[in-house]
């Protein structure tokens, strides 16, 4: 591998790690996903410094060219991550949809609550509005 071309790639990299180290820090990233997003980036500089390690396994894995060899193993990556990231949205899914429901038997069951009370309408409805938080415009 040509050393403009691995100096630039570990740039790359270094900016890349960098960025994702930033939204960590501002608490856009989780720290489960930054591991996962590290972990890549550091494969990646241990095969851009030591080209052998990618040339070894394209050998075994019978690829001719070493960079397929290193585009297969980005694109593994990034599947792992994307099938974790998948499992995390599977379940923020279910945990929604039981909380919506929760919500709607907690609501039938004040309904309810009002109802047996005598609890005017007017009354109840004007007391819900009171309690509905209102956005404040900054």
């Amino acid at each position: 591998m040509q050393t403009l071309l691995r100096v630039s790639l570990s740039c790359g990299l270094a900016v890349f790690m960098f960025l994702v180290l930033y939204l960590l820090k501002r608490g856009r990233l989780n720290l489960r996903y930054t591991l996962a997003w590290l972990f890549s980036c550091g494969a990646m500089f241990i095969v851009l410094l030591f080209p052998s390690i990618a040339a070894h396994i394209a050998y075994r894995l019978g690829i001719v060219e070493v960079v397929n060899a290193v585009f297969l193993l980005q694109g593994l990556l990034v599947m792992l991550i994307l099938l974790s990231l998948t499992a995390v949205v599977s379940r923020l899914n279910e945990k929604s949809t039981r909380i919506i429901q929760q919500v709607a038997l907690l609501e039938e069951r004040l309904r309810t609550m009002e109802e047996r009370s005598n609890v005017p309408a007017a009354l109840a409805d004007e007391r819900n509005l009171s309690q509905i938080p209102t956005e404040e415009k900054h």
